[in-house]
């Protein structure tokens, strides 16, 4: 729904653009034939626009589709997607199973704050897709207690798109997984900011 509302005001802003350079040139004086040209170039200008965009959405939405598949079809992540979703919170057992299965289903998740930091992917789309799947690891006592706040300087990327992700459904009204295990309430407050900051 955003992204509609995003793209009516791209068309929204370009209109009123285009508009306001035909003005300036009609009370300039510019003959019929300079303002003429100047509706086709900005017409074509406008078109370009539009077509860049949706060819950006194209990419983005076939590379998403690529990694749920690669998500979905992978065995070893489906195992450990259904040990975090049947974890017991009240008693925060061990999980039985090796840390190379943990480790990968985190790795999985670390690239994606490189492609939402360099604009690959929004954090929109992100959330959509993956948000959950993200947060049932990551909100994890057990995995926290091995991996994310054992070794915090060694899941950095994971730490800021935590932070980005939960900003993010906050902003929006959509619930966070077990929000009392965020990661900023797992490990002292000055190694949480130096991580968060480390890319500043």
């Amino acid at each position: 729904m955003k992204y509609f509302f995003k793209r009516k005001l791209l068309y929204i802003f370009m209109i009123f653009g285009g508009l306001f350079v035909l003005l300036i040139s009609i009370i300039d004086g510019g003959s019929l034939v300079e303002i003429m040209t100047e509706i086709v170039a900005i017409l074509g200008v406008e078109l370009l626009v539009v077509e860049l965009h949706e060819a950006r959405l194209l990419l983005q939405s076939g590379f998403v589709t690529s990694l749920n598949k690669d998500f979905v079809s992978n065995e070893d992540y489906q195992k450990v997607y259904l040990e975090f979703e049947n974890y017991d919170f009240e008693n925060c057992p061990d999980l039985e199973m090796e840390n190379v299965y943990i480790s990968n289903y985190l790795t999985f998740f670390e690239i994606f704050e490189h492609l939402v930091e360099e604009g690959r992917l929004s954090i929109e789309v992100l959330n959509d897709f993956f948000g959950y799947r993200f947060l049932l690891a990551v909100h994890n006592p057990y995995v926290q207690r091995t991996k994310l706040c054992k070794s915090p300087d060694n899941f950095r990327n994971i730490y800021i798109l935590e932070k980005r992700l939960m900003e993010y459904r906050k902003k929006n009204g959509y619930p966070i997984y077990h929000e009392e295990y965020a990661l900023k309430n797992m490990i002292d407050e000055k190694t949480y900011e130096n991580i968060i900051h480390s890319k500043d």
